[in-house]
């Protein structure tokens, strides 16, 4: 009789342990708020940057939107570039808000330059949105034409 009883109760066992595991999961998430991993990781990868090489020199473009040119730090040091800075989140006085995206937000990233550049030559503009940093090659980390002498 008492296997028949245990038969009979074990799915209400199972839908009970079922429940039980839900709130416990369901606990675990309470504090996060929706879509906070994403965001965690799209800090991680934000601003999207592009680093390329031209003869002369290195360019850097990065997307920096509402960030403004005295909040960035760009610094050369031991062929590193870093750049640093942050977006600030200022609501206009007398506002309320009833939905909030976007946020205050800071970044650091740093690029090992693959051949050494001159810093005092160095050029950044802000436009649209847009950092753009020219990074001038050193007169030795830049391609020479060999010529070829007739013997």
């Amino acid at each position: 009789m008492l296997t028949l009883w245990r038969n009979w109760f074990a799915p209400v066992q199972t839908q009970y342990y079922t429940n039980e595991l839900q709130r416990e999961i369901d606990s675990l998430f309470e504090g996060f708020e929706p879509g906070a991993f994403f965001r965690a990781w799209e800090q991680k990868s934000w601003p999207a940057t592009e680093l390329r090489e031209e003869v002369d020199s290195y360019v850097l473009q990065t997307d920096v939107p509402g960030v403004t040119r005295e909040d960035i730090e760009i610094r050369v040091e031991n062929n590193i570039l870093t750049l640093k800075g942050e977006r600030k989140d200022e609501a206009p006085k007398g506002f309320k808000i009833f939905r909030k995206e976007r946020g205050h937000f800071s970044f650091s990233k740093s690029y090992r330059l693959p051949a050494q550049v001159d810093a005092s030559r160095a050029e950044a503009k802000l436009d649209k949105g847009v950092l753009t940093v020219l990074l001038p090659k050193t007169p030795e980390a830049q391609p020479k034409q060999i010529p070829i002498l007739v013997a």
